[in-house]
C-alpha cells in the first residue's frame, strides 16, 4: 500500500501513485501526483485514503 510522502522543503504531504504500464501512453507519464494539502501527518493519511479511493473508483458519468 502506498503512503503519503512529504515534501523535503515544505513539509507538505504529497500523494504518489505509479500508473500501470499499459496506461502511461494514455496518462502521458508513469506516475501521477498532486498535493494533500497539509503538514499534518494524521490528516494526510485520511486525505491520502480518500485521495486512493477516488483515484480506484472514479465517479460514473
Amino acid at each position: 500500500m502506498s503512503r503519503p510522502s512529504r515534501h523535503p522543503k515544505t513539509g507538505i504531504f504529497w500523494l504518489r501513485k505509479r500508473v500501470p504500464s499499459d496506461l502511461v501512453a494514455h496518462a502521458g507519464r508513469a506516475i501521477e501526483y498532486f498535493s494533500l494539502q497539509t503538514r499534518d501527518p494524521i490528516e494526510a493519511k485520511q486525505r491520502h485514503a480518500e485521495a486512493i479511493w477516488t483515484w480506484r473508483y472514479p465517479a460514473g458519468p
